[in-house]
């Protein structure tokens, strides 16, 4: 989390693009080394959880996801070249979440305990 947060990429902004405007980041520098590694290191963060966790579908949310100009397609196959196995290559499939202040951690930290609560009944 510490390396692909969007806490961690406005520090990359920071650094390395001061002056492009953080929402064109990822349109006017996507080929550089330290968006590419950006997106590398998320891909592989979300394929390790896939393998984990053993499961096809993942929702993905929060800020930088859901920002206009983010690669979304270019993720995806990222994450999919990081799957291990062919079956999860196979089945792997990716919804967003719906814009929404709580559609990132924080929104996936409530909706696992309110159905935590509900099953635990």
């Amino acid at each position: 989390e510490s390396y692909v947060s969007g806490f961690n990429l406005i520090e990359i902004h920071k650094k390395y693009f001061p002056n492009t405007t953080f929402e064109n980041l990822f349109v006017d520098h996507f080929d550089s080394k330290e968006i590419q590694t950006y997106l590398h290191l998320l891909a592989f963060y979300i394929a390790t959880e896939i393998t984990i966790l053993d499961i096809p579908t993942i929702i993905l949310g929060g800020g930088v996801i859901m920002s206009e100009h983010f690669p979304k397609a270019y993720l995806e196959s990222i994450v999919k070249k990081n799957l291990y196995s062919p079956l999860a290559k196979e089945k792997f499939k990716v919804f967003y979440a719906h814009p929404h202040a709580n559609s990132g951690i924080i929104g996936a930290t409530i909706y696992a305990k309110n159905y935590l609560s509900k099953i635990q009944k």
